[in-house]
């Protein structure tokens, strides 16, 4: 059991790092800048689950408790779920701004 305490905050951890590198990349080789808000948000719940991955890797380890409080635990998963909203809301928006390629093209 011990080894799946570890492992898992590990795993989300490597995860979380490995897709904050993809999005760097993909934020960085983007073509069109109306997309770079959702692409944000998505990255800022990312790095909320890497910190909280890290703060449950460190309480295994060394059994304190990096985060003392409840209540910062939960305020961690409200921003990484606000984050997430706000990612799809700006999704939304920008599916509304673009208008469809048939409404330019004329015959």
């Amino acid at each position: 059991m011990e080894f799946f305490q570890l492992f898992l905050p590990s795993l989300a951890a490597l995860m979380a790092l490995v897709s904050l590198g993809v999005f760097y990349w993909v934020i960085k080789g983007c073509k069109e800048s109306v997309f770079i808000p959702t692409f944000y948000f998505i990255g800022f719940s990312l790095g909320t689950l890497l910190l909280m991955a890290v703060a449950r890797i460190f309480e295994i380890l060394t059994g304190a408790a990096l985060f003392n409080h409840e209540l910062l635990q939960d305020l961690l998963m409200a921003y990484m779920a606000l984050f997430l909203f706000g990612a799809l809301w700006q999704n939304y928006e920008t599916s509304v701004c673009i208008p469809p390629k048939w409404l330019n093209e004329r015959d």
